[in-house]
């Protein structure tokens, strides 16, 4: 919005004064308010791990897109260990334009969602398949085998998740890892580019950017072999300050 800018929204689904969702900038003031009524210090990102899944389809047989489908999201683990984050990409609105419907969160298919309560009104509208958003759902696993146990729980071609893969864990390496500043690289790398591509800009592309900058490992790249021909590697998107203007390019 206006007021908030930024293509980027936080579910603080654990937060222990209640559930609050915050987007654009105000995730920031969002975090520091909690911190001050919990009396909390600034949580630091300690681990990451890769996970890719299939959609279910309520039993339906998959065809030949659907095989080569996968979903794919990073999540972090905090040094408090009371909560662990699921990081992902996808099209604007596609969550809050179906009634907050997330697979990270058992009420997924309640007559009303949590989420769907939080989210308020002015982000409730139809999705947009060209645009995308960054969404972050702190989820009540407090760690791999915890997040591990909940995808086995639903997953099945009539669950939420099939062929579930972790194909890459590791400690995170880069020095600047507090919950805050991962806001602020989330901000930056949406400002940097708002458009959704399955082909060039998808879930996978952002998982592997991050992840990679995470951790230090430049040899990731998106999970399924066929977008790796139509990757190009931006992590350097995730550093630049949004607030300030950017250059106009100019031609030697």
């Amino acid at each position: 919005s206006g007021e908030s800018p930024g293509f980027v929204w936080w579910y603080f689904a654990q937060y222990a004064g209640g559930r609050d969702y915050a987007f654009g900038k105000d995730i920031i003031d969002a975090l520091r308010g909690h911190l001050r009524t919990s009396k909390r210090s600034m949580p630091q990102a300690v681990r990451a791990h890769l996970f890719a899944h299939r959609y279910a389809l309520g039993g339906r047989k998959e065809g030949k897109r659907e095989l080569i489908t996968y979903h794919t999201a990073v999540l972090l683990e905090w040094d408090h260990g009371l909560h662990m984050s699921v990081v992902e990409l996808g099209p604007l609105n596609g969550i809050a334009g179906r009634h907050g419907r997330s697979d990270w969160f058992r009420d997924k298919f309640a007559p009303t969602t949590a989420l769907s309560q939080a989210m308020p009104a002015c982000v409730v509208m139809p999705w947009k398949e060209d645009r995308a958003e960054i969404r972050v759902s702190d989820v009540a696993a407090r760690n791999l085998e915890e997040f591990k146990a909940y995808v086995k729980e639903y997953t099945g071609p009539e669950l939420r998740f099939v062929d579930p893969q972790f194909p890459n864990s590791d400690a995170i390496r880069f020095s600047l890892r507090s919950q805050e500043e991962i806001m602020r690289y989330l901000l930056n790398y949406m400002y940097a580019d708002q458009s959704f591509s399955v082909t060039t800009r998808s879930c996978q592309s952002f998982a592997a950017d991050f992840y990679s900058l995470m951790v230090g490992d430049a040899s990731i790249v998106p999970f399924h072999p066929s977008l790796r021909k139509t990757y190009t590697r931006h992590r350097e998107r995730f550093l630049y300050d949004c607030e300030l203007p950017l250059k106009p390019t100019t031609q030697a």
